[in-house]
This record gives structure tokens, sequence and C-alpha cells, in this order.
């Protein structure tokens, strides 16, 4: 707000201070922190009354201000983190209360998993890393958690937005209450972490909704490049049955596309290191890249890698792993195949792979480089890695395989946020991904609904005139922010469930099942049968 204000941008414009008042507003962020943990503490009415008098003051500059904000809340509450402290420029004897944070966001992530053990250590990590942190100065990161913190905690109370559990998958059921037109969102994840493709249950139940739900329309989170090349590995006998879609309007300006493309292939310096990345495939030879091989080899990319190539081989190494586990992708497969075997219309949504890629590789490789030295130190210790990582990934495997499918979205999210050293550049790139594509693909799937989209061959595309329903396939953390974008700028209503019910799905019985069961933790009611279960909503910002 301070940075948009019009006597702010004056000011900016006549006198060409902008650029120090930017250089300045980490005091403004640290004290903010600050300002919210004592709020917190003491109540925002008493916190309030404490620093009304900053409005009378007027301080001459943001570092005035941020000081003055930190006196005041140090007056409401003495156990706020000395580093943060120190991130505003004053001192304090304020004892660090981080283990309380975490013990805190450890009970309200148990809610979505019975893996306590795995949780505590990753918790655990998380919490020696963001003390380092703060120790050397970086506070970024506590007002990351403790927004996860709130966010969590608020979840009780917000439950319209939030996907729900139809066994592995993450649905939204939305109604436009005048033209009665209906959008089904299936939230999947792109594979089985840390499992066989034949444990993949995802799949399966992505087609057997398909089927039925009975949609006239079926939508994809593919551009029309990756599409075509789906659509050239279908069966045979599948091949020409659905009518391909792109949409009708591109989301973006030609000018702005080439820029995109321009930033990933040309204009920007990254770039991937062929010999390295030849190295450290050759070095699995034709074994599978297990979780101390992928910490080994991704410590040797770190370690390695040049400060233009980090992210583009961090990229490729993970294309390699998903490579070689043959199971990444196979939820878009699966929808294709679906719509080609009931001859359903079939619309290509999203944005195109480059012009994605192009602002989000940037992101990963700055917030990478910055934290290269703290990533190589964790990753150096193979053991203490490769039990993050396994643990990360058994959550998510056991949340998958118990038919929890709406859980992914909050657990993905913080787990993502306590990976050490690298959970903030994932919180930054998580919003580049979403922010522009969420509403680019729920706008596509409305205006074919409504009979503007074109054939990808140029074929008469007016029989969509007339479609009522369509089912739209994306990964499971696009949900919320679509169903967002519906109801604020299309005017659809989100449904308990579309007209005719929910199907049932048949749960796929896993070596979790059991101990999740007995530990009365796991999914119970309907959301354990695979009728969707209430959760609720992912803040735009996650």
């Amino acid at each position: 707000n301070l940075m948009s204000s019009p006597t702010l941008m004056t000011l900016g414009d006549s006198h060409g201070c902008r650029h120090r008042i930017r250089r300045r507003l980490y005091y403004l962020s640290a004290a903010a922190a600050a300002a919210v943990a004592a709020a917190d503490a003491c109540g925002v009415q008493a916190f309030s009354s404490r620093c009304s008098g900053l409005r009378q003051q007027r301080p001459c500059s943001i570092h005035q201000c941020a000081q003055q904000i930190w006196t005041r809340s140090l007056r409401c509450r003495t156990g706020l983190p000395k580093a943060a402290a120190r991130c505003a420029g004053m001192n304090s004897d304020a004892p660090q209360d981080l283990t309380e944070l975490f013990a805190q966001l450890r009970a309200e992530l148990s809610k979505y998993t019975p893996l306590e053990t795995e949780l505590a250590l990753i918790t655990e990590q998380a919490c020696v890393a963001l003390t380092a942190d703060m120790e050397s100065g970086h506070c970024r990161g506590l007002s990351l958690f403790q927004e996860l913190l709130a966010w969590l905690r608020a979840r009780i109370a917000t439950t319209t937005l939030s996907p729900k559990s139809l066994g592995p998958l993450a649905v939204t059921a939305l109604r436009h209450p005048s033209s009665g037109k209906e959008i089904i969102i299936i939230g999947t994840p792109h594979g089985l972490p840390g499992g066989a493709a034949s444990e993949n249950p995802v799949p399966a139940a992505v087609a057997r909704a398909i089927v039925k739900l009975k949609p006239d329309l079926v939508a994809v989170e593919l551009d029309q490049a990756r599409g075509q090349r789906e659509l050239a590995n279908l069966p045979t006998k599948l091949k020409g049955r659905s009518l391909v879609m792109l949409p009708q309007e591109q989301p973006f300006d030609a000018g702005n596309l080439l820029q995109g493309i321009q930033g990933l292939f040309q204009g920007s310096t990254l770039s991937m290191d062929h010999e390295l990345i030849q190295r450290v495939r050759q070095s699995f030879g034709r074994r599978d890249v297990d979780v101390p091989g992928y910490v080994n080899a991704l410590h040797t990319i770190f370690a390695e890698s040049s400060s233009n190539c980090l992210a583009m081989n961090v990229l490729a190494l993970n294309e390699f792993r998903y490579e070689k586990a043959g199971d990444w992708g196979k939820d878009a497969t699966a929808t294709l195949k679906a719509a080609a075997k009931e001859s359903l219309p079939l619309l290509l949504c999203d944005l195109p792979q480059e012009w994605t890629l192009g602002k989000v590789l940037p992101v990963y490789n700055e917030g990478w480089l910055r934290a290269k030295t703290q990533r190589l130190s964790f990753l150096a210790d193979t053991a203490r890695a490769s039990g993050c990582l396994e643990a990360e990934e058994a959550i998510v495997r056991e949340a998958l395989l118990s038919g929890r499918g709406g859980d992914l979205p909050v657990l993905e999210y913080g787990l993502g946020l306590c990976r050490p050293a690298v959970g903030y550049s994932e919180a930054d790139a998580r919003s580049v991904w979403l922010e522009e594509r969420d509403p680019a693909m729920a706008k596509s799937v409305v205006s074919a609904l409504e009979g503007r989209a074109r054939a990808m061959d140029g074929s008469d595309s007016r029989s969509l005139e007339h479609l009522q329903r369509a089912a739209l396939q994306v990964g499971a953390n696009h949900v919320e922010g679509i169903a967002q974008n519906l109801v604020q700028n299309h005017g659809f209503e989100v449904m308990s469930a579309p007209e005719g019910g929910w199907p049932r799905m048949t749960k796929k019985v896993s070596k979790f099942s059991s101990s999740a069961l007995s530990s009365g933790k796991a999914t119970s009611g309907k959301a354990a049968s695979g009728k969707p279960g209430a959760r609720t909503a992912r803040p735009r910002g996650f």
C-alpha cells in the first residue's frame, strides 16, 4: 500500500528517490513481522493503541518508521526473536522462540498426515535452517512460516473454495447460477513420489471420474505443443476420436509470448551445462535414481554449476529422475485417453510452457544462488538430506494412497516451504507458476463452454455451442486458484457436489492404510470411501 500510494508515487517521480525507498523496505518488512507477532501476543486492539502515535509523529523516513514500530512492539512482548531486531537495525535481548513456532506448525500439519515421525524430522530441520538464516540477518523466512501457521489455523472457518477429496483427487464443483453450466475441477499430482508407476492410483481415478461425471467437454493442463506430443502417443485406435480445441483468445499478445520464449532461450543468460548433466546421468548407469543417489547428484550440480546454469541443471536432473521412474505426467495421459474413449471434445487450455518457464526459471536461479552455500552444507550430509526427502515423499505418498487427495495442496506447500535453504524459492516460484496460468485456464474453459474455442485442425467448432458441463484436469495446486477466479471473474458458484452427485471411487489399498486407520488420523467418513471430504481454502499467495 505504501509503495502504491499517490503521495509516494508523486514524491518518487518528482525527486527521483523511489529507488532509495525501495532499498529501505527491508526495514519495514522486519518491523512488520515483529508487529504481527506482538499483535498476536497481546491482542490487536492493545497493540494498535500502543502504536497509534505513529500517525501524529509523521516519521521522516521508512527506517525511522520501522524503528518506532519495532520499539513499540517490544513493549507489548519481550519474547521476539533477537535476530529480527537486528534486521530492523535495533538490539534486543529477547530470546528466540522458533521452537514453539515449529511445534505449533507441526501440530497443525499433523491434522493432514498420520506420519508424525516423518513430519517431526522435516519441521525440525526447517527450524534449524531458519535459526541459521536469522542469525545471519536474513529474516524473511520468519514471516513466511508465521503466515503458514495463521492460514492453517484459519482453515476451519474457511471452507468455500477448498478442494475436496475424491479418492486421490482434489476436486471442486462449480455452477453458473443463470446458465446452469458446470465446471468440475479435478486436481492431481503429476506423479507418485517414491513409488512405482504401477502403484500410482491417480491415472485410473482420473479416467474413472471422467467416465462417471459424463462431461460434455474435457479440458487438460497442457498447451498445444505438449498436447500434440501426448496425442501422437495415443494408441492407434484412439487417435482422431476427440475434437481437439484451443482457446479462441490468447491471454497475452504475440509480443509478450515472444518475450517469454526469448527470455528462456535467447535473451536470458540462463543455460544448461550439457557436459555436467551427461556426466551425472552416466553415473547412474541402468540403476534407478534412488533418494541418496539423487541427493549426491544434486550436491554435484550445486557445487559445479556456474551461476547461469544452476536452475536449468537442476531442472534437467529432476526430469531425468522422473524419466527413470516412468511415472511423471500420467495424469494428463489418462485424461486424454479417457476423453478419446468417450469421443469427447478436448480443450488444451494451458499457457505455452516456454512462457511459464521463461518466468519461473530466473526466480529459481536467483533464489538457489542466494542459498547455494547453505544448500551445499545441507546436501553434504547425505543421510540427513536423504532422510528429509524420503520423509516428505512418504507423507505425500501416504495421502495419495489413503484417498485424501484434497490434502495435497496443504501438504505440498507446507512441506515445500520447510526444505532447508530452498523453501523460500519454492514459495516464490509457486506464485509465478499460478498467478497467470490459473486465470488463463479458467477463462479458456468458460469460453469453450460458451462456444468460443477453435479447433486445432481448423475444422468447424460450432458443435460446442450447447455444452453444459466441463471436466478440467489440472495439477492439485491449481484447483483453488482456478475456482477463485471462476467465482470472482466469471460469476460461478461453488457447489457441494455436481448435479447427480460425486461418483464413487475405488480406493487403492496400500501399506499405509492399516497404520493410518489404526492411528485414527486417516480420512474418515465420506472421504475415506471415495466421497469428497471438505477442506478449507488455500490463500492465493500459497
